[in-house]
């Protein structure tokens, strides 16, 4: 006697859809077929699970951007303060040449 089968359909699939069928793991096409049609059922838990994985590492990563950001624009102005800083020991160093030039004793101590 034949065993009865939870259900027996007759399906037409495209060729597309045939070769792609034919891909997946499993012996026959109806354990292949089977497999597809778990996968969309139970996959939806695992596929939610995969995205907010890749959720929390998106953000985590946008986290050090915007660290590195901020360093990069603290860098910045530190940068500008020394440029600044030589900018202004440069011009006292030119003015106490000057002046070394003028008052030649100025450089020189005085005796008490």
């Amino acid at each position: 006697m034949r065993k009865k089968s939870a259900s027996t359909k007759s399906v037409r699939f495209t060729e597309a859809q045939l070769f792609y069928i034919e891909g997946l793991k499993g012996k026959t096409f109806t354990e292949k077929l089977s497999s597809l049609v778990d996968d969309a059922i139970n996959g939806d838990e695992k596929r939610r699970e995969e995205l907010a994985y890749y959720d929390d590492m998106l953000e985590r990563r946008r986290k050090e951007l915007q660290a590195y950001s901020s360093l990069a624009y603290t860098l910045s102005g530190v940068r500008n303060d020394v440029l600044r800083l030589e900018h202004l020991a440069h011009g006292l160093l030119e003015h106490m040449e000057k002046a070394s030039r003028i008052l030649p004793e100025a450089g020189q101590e005085r005796p008490p």
